[in-house]
């Protein structure tokens, strides 16, 4: 595959949601106030990560339990998993040296779990300025510390955790640089505990210094940092372990998997009217294949019925590609070759109530189409549609005046799918501002619009609502080309409609990602035109309802 793999091994309540850091804690806090002590917490999930480790890392990345490991600890409690981790390995025969890269423990419970490390017989050791733990340790330079890594099977990163939001500083920045200077060659293993030391946990940043481990051992659910990029490339494989934490309120956003979305099936007496009728508004005469997809997209994630509106007089070639399913709505010939004002009514006589609509792919950016969509979506209210999806030129066209559309959008069933260049217009920022904190910028889009569902394409794809939110970690950057888009904007269309505005979004977008791996997976690395992607749609459809998407190892 062309991302990190990401392993499940935890049947917890929160196995698939995303906290940030703070959520995380109220996690952590909820729990311990259910019966169990923050140490014993620590003791089980540390211990979680140490099984992970003997029966599933240590063959598959050495052959066999390292004989030496160096540990690096940091000052609160992801110091003290590294503790826990510690001693597990010194009493399974490995020759353990751990390093506290602070000058006095933060947490009561780190300072436990380095005195029963210490009587264990691990090598206590702490890098640069004064120790004042209670545990006798000798001091460490850092050029001693790149010896030791360099010497090591086996080198842990237990510095910090979910709750990094700054970039790591003083004895543990030091410690980093120290261990980035070893050599990676001679079969070393490189893992991190919970979360690689230099990494946001909320936003995905990646700083500097930072740990880059071959495996990162998540404590019960994957941080919300992790699911994006540049995060994502710097984690390495990931394995989520279970902790026993199972109170709490739910994380606001969670990943987009079978478990967590609707199902697929249908009932026996199910008909084409019970599915929903897609109308695709989209496309012009300079740009007729964008509509083209949305409608065929569409299809293949099973609407009902699809219909596209088009022009008389249009060439063949403009529908050329147009699955034969679909239905064509003609409006009248024009020099433009781009939707009118006065196209609004004539289409609102003719949409049933109850529709699902895709508005903008290929649509053009003018005065005229302008004023068509401005006067459309006040005119829709009249239909009662199901859903409304803005995608490509209706956003462009929004993001022109935001205020004079506010109205519109949050009277209607809207989602918003834009790239994130289509975010950075809307929210008038840079699209490397969007790039930056994904989650922060789908949650402006609702905020700052009032529509009912925002999804931020691209990698690692992000919808919200005010019901809640999912990430998707399905798809691959072959999947990065014109049209891809405009194929999802039909199956969003469909979906929504039929399981709900934030779950359809999701599944639609999960969905989209599947289709795009499945094709990966059988041909290799390569471009993949948003055309191939389409007929594998059903066959993603079924893997999804399966509960087996290609994405799971």
């Amino acid at each position: 595959m062309v991302r990190p793999e990401i392993r499940f091994l935890s049947s917890g309540r929160f196995r698939y949601s995303l906290p940030t850091g703070r959520e995380m804690s109220a996690l952590d806090r909820e729990t311990i106030s259910h019966g169990i002590s923050s140490l014993d917490l620590m003791e089980q999930a540390a211990l979680a990560v140490f099984a992970c480790c003997k029966v599933e890392i240590f063959p598959l990345y050495l052959g066999r339990q390292p004989r030496t490991a160096l540990i690096l600890v940091g000052p609160g409690n992801n110091g003290g998993d590294g503790c826990v981790v510690a001693r597990a390995l010194q009493e399974n025969g490995t020759q353990v040296t751990l390093v506290l890269c602070a000058e006095a423990p933060k947490s009561s419970e780190l300072e436990v779990n380095l005195k029963r490390a210490a009587k264990t017989g691990v090598r206590m050791r702490y890098l640069q300025g004064e120790n004042s733990s209670s545990v006798l340790f000798e001091p460490l330079s850092s050029i001693a510390l790149t010896e030791l890594a360099q010497d090591s099977e086996c080198i842990i990163d237990a510095l910090l955790g979910s709750g990094q939001a700054t970039p790591p500083r003083g004895s543990i920045a030091a410690g980093l640089r120290a261990i980035s200077n070893a050599s990676r060659d001679g079969g070393k293993l490189f893992l991190s505990i919970d979360l690689p030391t230099g990494i946001h946990g909320d936003t995905g940043e990646v700083f500097d210094p930072c740990f880059s481990p071959a495996v990162t051992v998540v404590i019960e659910c994957l941080k919300r940092g992790m699911s994006q990029y540049p995060a994502r490339k710097v984690c390495g494989t990931l394995y989520v372990v279970g902790a026993g934490i199972e109170h709490g309120p739910a994380p606001r956003f969670e990943i987009a998997r079978p478990e967590t979305l609707p199902n697929l099936t249908r009932e026996p007496d199910t008909h084409k009217g019970n599915l929903g009728h897609v109308w695709v508004v989209a496309g012009s005469r300079s740009m007729p294949g964008a509509a083209i997809l949305a409608a065929n997209g569409a299809v293949f994630s099973g609407a009902g019925l699809v219909t596209k509106v088009t022009f008389s007089g249009e060439s063949e070639g403009a529908a050329s590609g147009l699955l034969p399913e679909c239905l064509l709505s003609h409006l009248s010939a024009r020099d433009q070759g781009v939707f009118q004002p006065g196209d609004s009514e004539k289409l609102c006589g003719r949409i049933p109530k109850g529709s699902s609509l895709i508005i903008g792919p290929g649509l053009s950016v003018c005065s005229s189409t302008s004023e068509f969509l401005s006067t459309f979506l006040l005119d829709l209210r009249a239909v009662s549609p199901k859903a409304v999806v803005l995608d490509a030129d209706a956003l462009n066209i929004v993001s022109q005046n935001v205020e004079k559309f506010v109205p519109l959008i949050e009277s209607l069933p809207i989602i918003l799918t834009p790239h994130p260049g289509e975010a950075a217009r809307l929210l008038r920022k840079e699209t490397s501002a969007i790039q930056c904190d994904r989650y922060a910028a789908v949650e402006e889009l609702l905020s700052r619009t009032n529509a009912k569902v925002a999804v931020l394409k691209g990698a690692s794809t992000v919808i919200a609502s005010a019901e809640g939110g999912y990430c998707v970690l399905s798809g691959n950057p072959f999947m990065a080309t014109g049209g891809s888009g405009d194929v999802l904007s039909g199956m969003i269309a469909t979906l929504a409609a039929q399981c709900g505005l934030t779950s359809g979004s999701a599944l639609a977008a999960a969905l989209h990602g599947v289709a795009g791996d499945r094709i990966i997976s059988k041909r290799g690395l390569g471009p993949l035109p948003p055309s191939l992607l389409l007929r594998e749609i059903p066959v993603a459809y079924s893997e999804f309802c399966g509960g087996n998407p290609v994405y799971d190892q």
